[in-house]
């Protein structure tokens, strides 16, 4: 579930003028995800551990509209500041995430084992294409597909259900949240992903 790409900008050159470009905030599409984990708890403290995991998503940013302010300095040292309309679609080819987290334990209630993380994320993003329109839909421009990469946080909280002595069955969130840049322009991107799943103790 992404939220909305926001803190949309790019500095660029429109005509003979050098701007900076702010955009409104552009809405992304749900999909599916998929992902795996290994961790380990301490034997000292066995209340606390440390997971690595890895999990992908498949979002795209839809053809929509968006507000866009041009700010800047015009030949001859005249400031200008003007407002249009344009829009926008980004064929995502993947966000994945590479994440390293301390895990803990909460009280467990039967069979049934709640949890929480907090740790670091490298977020890795893949463009098939990006398109811009003029503000009456018609297509201006194509861009080459293109990645990034960008360190940010991530959370876990999640609930286990004991299966038997080594399986469990388990659902649980993440939340992480990266700034990239794509095609020159830079966008804070940030999603809640629900994964459910199986895992095996030993």
């Amino acid at each position: 579930f992404p939220l909305n790409a926001t803190n949309v900008n790019s500095s660029g050159v429109v005509g003979s003028l050098s701007a900076t470009i702010n955009s409104s905030d552009l809405s992304v599409a749900n999909s599916s995800a998929w992902g795996a984990k290994v961790g380990a708890f301490f034997s000292a403290l066995p209340w606390l551990g440390v997971e690595a995991s890895y999990y992908e998503r498949y979002p795209t940013i839809q053809q929509q509209g968006a507000n866009l302010t041009f700010s800047g300095t015009a030949p001859g040292g005249t400031p200008f500041n003007t407002a249009g309309q344009s829009q926008f679609a980004i064929d995502i080819d993947y966000v994945r995430t590479l994440g390293l987290t301390t895990m803990a334990k909460l009280p467990t209630y039967g069979r049934i084992a709640p949890y929480a993380g907090a740790g670091i994320a490298v977020n890795f993003i893949g463009m098939k294409e990006g398109r811009s329109y003029d503000g009456a839909g018609t297509l201006a421009g194509r861009s080459a597909s293109e990645s990034d990469i960008s360190v940010g946080p991530l959370v876990i909280a999640g609930v286990e259900g004991k299966i038997n002595k080594s399986f469990s069955a388990f659902a649980e969130t993440k939340f992480t949240r990266a700034n990239y840049t794509l095609n020159q322009i830079n966008f804070t991107y940030s999603d809640i992903v629900l994964l459910f799943g199986i895992s095996m103790g030993f």
